[in-house]
């Protein structure tokens, strides 16, 4: 005979262990990993039916096979609502391991202490089968929660420890054990604790937790008909916004390959900034699976590459134009690729997830940086609102303004700070903001021809430094001073002192300084490369000496 419970093959020796064959046919008989009640089944026909108490929430199917019927026929088993073999109390020796305090309650013995934590290796194996449904790793969980509760006594935890047989593992064990007693020995329990060697230290009730387990499907069967529904109204709305949608935002997924975490992917565009906030809209990181925090996984160049990519699977969601939206959705269903949608947003909606994505204070915020052909980030609007725009209205009437007295053809937000400020000087010295531009500006000149003029007479001559690869071109100034063998020398006495040149300075392919009316210069090439020195005169922009230095040879000039 072959048994499938739930679909999955049980080993024989599984089934053996449970089931007696006798004349009419299998009995099962009671065994402590799963608390069977011994019940009789009958054949009607094809049909096999016989009631089955087990310790397991829900109901299970279990297919015969190979057995005396003419093909292979469907058990269904009806489960009792009783968990007694998978609830459990954790006992500890009294004196030993836990003792009480004044008021009553326990305490461990030695604190701090990390005491062996014993258990039968079928209530073990039981737990984690019966209750997987609810958690994988239900028996990891239920131990964390039994160490919560130890932590509380005055313990750091403990360390499992299955054994076949419990009862004989009691008796051999040392002192410094708790033990885990399974419902089922309720008897071997009740007699430790009635002797007053052992106390109860923590207790799992799995009466409860099978309850959670029914209401977890419960809710979870709710939420997948929830999801669907949503699904579906989200596509109808989709499909009916999508002919006029061309200048609005959407978002495509399908299901990551098996094993294959979600990516998200976009294209590039003059929407980007649109398509960005659309990829910081909570509803989409939730949806698409993936934390906005990784950004986008890949950006493609154009429309063909990304629609490749998303039918291949190697992007599980992406962000979209509806322009691209257009040309997607009946190019995708024309190739039979199962996808869903998510909303179509226009600018409008997606100022929310445009705050986000710019780190604005307010919606409003994020309405007024869309006033700018450069949009400026939450520092700079700080700067706007110091100025006085404070809304989308009061920067539209600023740019009227400037627009009437002709003062800049630009619209970005350092401009229209400026405006406002020469437009507050106008009203306090006379003229119109145009006036004041130019005056600032005409001062700014003048004030740059004369620091200009200090720098030339303070500096009047220029050195430059390359080194030179022949053919290959130039390569960094430091190469030249560069050897194993040989250490490289560069020399500046400039305006009586006596200047040390760093290697950072002489990083680039050319490396420039200026020179007092008085200086001395020279250096050593101990490279294989040419080293070429150039002096200029800054005011006049002449060249005055040119000079090279090949390998070991010095270059210098004087003035």
């Amino acid at each position: 005979m072959h048994i499938e419970v739930d679909g999955q093959p049980a080993s024989r020796d599984d089934y053996q262990a449970h089931l007696d064959l006798d004349l009419n046919g299998y009995t099962l008989r009671r065994t402590q990993s799963y608390g069977v009640e011994p019940q009789g089944w009958t054949r009607e026909g094809k049909t096999v039916q016989f009631n089955w108490t087990f310790f397991t929430p829900g109901q299970h199917t279990l297919t015969f096979s190979e057995c005396s019927l003419d093909e292979p026929n469907v058990l269904r088993v009806d489960v009792a609502p009783d968990y007694r073999a998978l609830t459990w109390t954790v006992l500890g020796r009294k004196g030993a391991v836990l003792t009480t305090k004044l008021d009553g309650s326990l305490a461990a013995m030695k604190p701090g202490s990390r005491p062996t934590l014993v258990a039968s290796k079928q209530h073990v194996d039981a737990w984690g089968r019966t209750f997987k449904g609810v958690d994988p790793k239900s028996w990891e969980n239920a131990h964390e929660a039994v160490n919560g509760i130890l932590t509380q006594l005055g313990f750091r935890g403990s360390q499992l420890e299955t054994v076949d047989d419990l009862e004989a593992s009691i008796e051999r064990a040392g002192d410094q054990q708790l033990v885990v007693i399974p419902g089922h020995m309720d008897a071997l329990r009740d007699r430790l604790l009635r002797s007053g060697s052992h106390l109860a230290a923590a207790t799992m009730d799995a009466d409860k937790l099978a309850s959670g387990y029914a209401k977890h499907l419960q809710e979870q069967a709710g939420a997948a008909q929830r999801q669907a529904q949503q699904s579906a109204e989200r596509w109808a709305r989709f499909m009916d916004r999508l002919p006029s949608a061309a200048a609005q935002f959407g978002a495509l997924k399908r299901e990551p390959p098996a094993g294959e975490k979600p990516r998200v992917c976009a294209r590039q565009a003059k929407e980007g900034t649109w398509v960005t906030a659309y990829r910081h809209w909570p509803a989409f990181v939730t949806w698409s699976g993936r934390a906005v925090s990784s950004g986008f996984d890949e950006v493609f160049p154009d429309l063909d590459a990304l629609y490749l990519s998303f039918k291949s699977g190697k992007c599980t969601s992406v962000v979209v134009t509806g322009a691209d939206a257009q040309a997607m959705v009946p190019a995708l269903q024309r190739d039979g690729v199962a996808f869903e949608v998510l909303e179509l947003l226009d600018e409008n909606a997606l100022m929310e997830p445009l705050r986000i994505y710019k780190g604005y204070a307010s919606v409003e915020d994020a309405r007024l940086s869309r006033q700018f052909q450069n949009p400026p980030d939450a520092k700079e609007l700080g700067a706007l609102r110091t100025a006085g725009i404070h809304t989308p209205a009061l920067a539209d009437q600023a740019w009227a303004r400037l627009a009437a007295v002709s003062y800049s053809p630009k619209r970005d937000w350092s401009t229209l700070i400026q405006f406002l400020a020469d437009e507050s000087s106008a009203r306090q010295q006379g003229g119109n903001a145009v006036s004041v531009r130019n005056q600032r500006e005409a001062k700014a000149r003048a004030q740059e021809a004369a620091d200009r003029e200090r720098h030339l007479k303070a500096y009047p001559y220029r050195l430059t430094l390359e080194c030179h690869n022949g053919p290959y071109g130039m390569l960094p100034v430091y190469l030249c001073f560069n050897n194993d063998r040989a250490q490289g020398h560069v020399e500046l006495l400039n305006c009586g002192n006596s200047r040390n040149i760093t290697y950072e300075e002489l990083a680039g392919n050319v490396a420039r300084f200026g020179l007092c009316p008085r200086f001395q210069f020279r250096a050593r090439n101990v490279s294989e490369f040419v080293l070429k020195a150039v002096l200029r005169d800054e005011r006049t922009g002449k060249e005055l000496e040119s000079r090279t230095a090949p390998r070991f040879h010095w270059v210098g000039f004087a003035r």
